[in-house]
């Protein structure tokens, strides 16, 4: 995950503490992140989503998806900040609903933990 964080961090054309500023942790956390030294905690992952919504947390967890995501900024605050909302048309661009089919789901808890649950189809 820390090769995410630095490509992120290359993206958005910021050092580790401009953004560790901007999303309003340690300087010293990051740097530890792209060191190597620790994880980043799910507290520092939603920090950074909530300020950066346009990148994917899948990609972020597992390097899988896109780079960012085609959901609005809106619908991702919304998952973010725990309010459940109803898909609409725009948050699935061009598939039929027959074709729709749960993969995964991922479960964020406040204790800084988390939970995926996949298909078993």
């Amino acid at each position: 995950m820390k090769e995410r964080i630095k490509t992120f961090l290359a993206d958005q054309n910021l050092s580790a503490k401009e953004f560790a500023e901007k999303i309003g942790v340690q300087a010293s956390s990051i740097s530890h992140i792209i060191t190597g030294r620790n994880k980043p905690s799910v507290e520092l992952l939603q920090k950074m989503l909530r300020h950066y919504p346009e990148f994917d947390v899948y990609w972020l967890l597992t390097g899988k998806n896109e780079f960012r995501t085609k959901h609005s900024e809106e619908s991702d605050r919304n998952v973010l900040d725990n309010e459940l909302t109803e898909p609409n048309q725009t948050d699935i661009v061009g598939v039929e609903d027959d074709a729709k089919e749960l993969v995964s789901v991922l479960c964020l808890y406040k204790d800084g933990s988390f939970e995926k649950f996949e298909s078993r189809t």
